[in-house]
C-alpha cells in the first residue's frame, strides 16, 4: 500500500528537509484570544497586510462587534 506513494514521500521529505531550498511565505494566520475565551482568526496573503493589520491602535474591538454571538444575554458593558 506505502508502495504505492513512496516514491513521492521520499521525494516530498527530502524537499522538506533540504536547507538549501528557499522558503516562501504562503499565509499569515493571526490568532486573538480574549480573557472571556473568544477567539478569533485572521488571515493575510502577505507579511504586509499581517503588519498593517497588527499595527492597529485597538485591537480588543475586533471582539466589540454587536452582530458577534454572545454567550451573555444580554452581553456583558465593560467599563474602559
Amino acid at each position: 500500500m506505502v508502495s504505492l506513494i513512496e516514491v513521492q514521500l521520499i521525494s516530498l521529505i527530502e524537499n522538506i528537509l533540504d536547507e538549501s531550498i528557499e522558503r516562501q511565505v504562503k499565509k499569515i494566520v493571526v490568532e486573538i484570544v480574549s480573557s472571556l475565551g473568544e477567539v478569533k482568526v485572521f488571515e493575510f496573503n502577505t507579511i504586509e497586510n499581517a503588519l498593517e493589520f497588527l499595527g492597529q491602535d485597538d485591537l480588543k474591538s475586533v471582539f466589540l462587534i454587536t452582530d458577534s454571538l454572545s454567550l451573555f444575554y444580554p452581553p456583558p458593558i465593560f467599563d474602559d
